[in-house]
């Protein structure tokens, strides 16, 4: 997905020019818990709630203070960005990229792509799927 790094770096206000090896090497030291404040604010500006399906409560507070999430956290927190990225590059407007992540998808079983995303490499993998044949015209 290095295509997606500008726009995910830009996102989390990270330098826009991280290759894939900055990546890996940033993403296992831990990404600084404002990569996390930041994309929480941009996905769900209105639902407070949403950070805590990233990261429970009690460890986002621990995370806080450490100001670093884990590797496994930022993992997830990289692969929810890059999905949002190329959404907003689709549908050029965040409410129409948050209606995407947020609202059951035929093509995904009815689940919620933001659900996916969050589970695991493989359900983005799917959304991304989806989003490529949006983008090129291929898919409902």
């Amino acid at each position: 997905m290095e295509r997606l790094h500008i726009g995910t770096s830009s996102l989390l206000g990270l330098p826009e020019h991280y290759s894939d090896l900055d990546w890996a090497k940033l993403l296992s030291e831990g990404l600084p818990t404002s990569t996390f404040e930041r994309l929480c604010e941009t996905i769900a500006p209105h639902d407070k709630a949403f950070c805590y399906e990233l990261v429970p409560r009690s460890t986002l507070v621990r995370r806080r203070k450490e100001k670093r999430l884990t590797p496994e956290e930022s993992e997830r927190i990289q692969r929810i960005a890059e999905i949002w990225s190329f959404a907003r590059d689709i549908f050029g407007d965040e409410e129409k990229t948050r209606r995407f992540l947020t609202r059951p998808h035929a093509l995904l079983r009815g689940e919620r792509p933001i659900d996916l995303v969050i589970a695991n490499a493989k359900g983005a993998r799917a959304v991304e799927g989806v989003l490529g044949r949006l983008k090129y015209g291929s898919a409902a």
